[in-house]
């Protein structure tokens, strides 16, 4: 198991947010679930976390603005709206159909 305090990020308190955010909406994000706890904090299975980390950085078949504004022959102004619609569960988008 693995535990990840604010420590282990450098102390950086933005990113352990954004940990925590990534965690919140695991029903987007594919965030594994924790496995228990240490003290107040989750802790989860190393294997699988770091799995998941590793794939998240994977920006392999990933559509670009470019992408969606030559499919959808939408300006980039009118995507840029609809992205800050989506709010906080800001999907992936993979190439495909």
């Amino acid at each position: 198991m693995r535990h990840y305090p604010l420590a282990s990020f450098g102390g950086s308190r933005r990113l352990f947010i954004l940990l925590e955010e990534w965690y919140r909406n695991r029903r987007w994000t594919d965030h594994p679930e924790a496995v228990g706890t240490a003290g107040r904090g989750l802790v989860w299975d190393a294997a699988e976390w770091d799995h998941w980390y590793q794939e998240r950085q994977n920006t392999a078949g990933l559509v670009t603005r470019a992408d969606l504004e030559e499919r959808h022959g939408l300006a980039r102004s009118t995507l840029e709206r609809l992205w800050a619609l989506t709010g906080p569960n800001k999907a992936v988008v993979r190439g495909g159909g």
